[in-house]
């Protein structure tokens, strides 16, 4: 299509627009022929993009880009929040912070060691891909969990898993790619990096929350 009809992302604010008028029209349009709705947005979010019609482009690297994706994220596990019962967290607290940390990091190292392997890559890039890839992300199925009636323990913990292990993630990412970019090819930096920025932001997460 023409460069006319793409939504310019240097206007975070029409693009997110015209983002939200499709996702409620897809919305309606999925509650209307009583399907997931997530099939109904992926395929308009194909057909807007580059590939097909070209209405919406947004390179990953554009400043759009980060605030589209961060408004997303955060209405997201906003609206898992507000759902969210510390009663019923209680008892899965420990199942919780095996997942949200060990867990992620198994399946990461797992990952990486594979990746390096298989691309025969360096330790660390390799460790790096295996990071990116661990966090799993169930809460874009959180509007399913409604319709589906699931129980809430199930419900919350997977809501609840999501945004921590994502977490945990985001911040073992920047540790690996901080030293990889640093040039240090042991793991005692990132190891390091990671333990403080994650003690920081848990004790961060507690004092707000209180």
């Amino acid at each position: 299509m023409g460069e006319s009809h793409v939504v310019d992302v240097s206007d975070p604010i029409g693009t997110l627009a015209l983002i939200l008028l499709v996702g409620l029209v897809a919305r309606l349009a999925a509650d209307a022929l009583r399907v997931p709705e997530m099939i109904l947005l992926v395929g308009a979010g194909a057909l807007l993009g580059p590939s097909v019609l070209g209405f919406v482009d947004v390179p990953f690297n554009s400043e759009g880009a980060h605030v589209l994706f961060t408004l997303g994220v955060s209405f997201i596990l906003f609206h898992g929040g507000l759902q969210t019962s510390l009663r019923v967290l209680r008892r899965t607290a420990v199942g919780l912070g095996l997942l949200a940390v060990p867990g992620m990091l198994i399946t990461a190292a797992v990952t990486g060691a594979v990746a390096t392997i298989v691309f025969d890559l360096p330790l660390l890039h390799g460790l790096l891909i295996g990071a990116v890839l661990a966090p799993t992300d169930p809460a874009i199925l959180i509007p399913l969990f409604d319709r589906l009636g699931l129980r809430k323990k199930l419900s919350q913990t997977i809501v609840a898993e999501s945004a921590l292990n994502d977490t945990t993630g985001a911040v073992l990412v920047l540790a690996l790619a901080s030293g990889i970019l640093g040039g240090d090819t042991s793991l005692s930096t990132p190891v390091f990096e990671f333990v403080i920025d994650l003690a920081i932001s848990t004790g961060l997460g507690v004092v707000f929350g209180i």
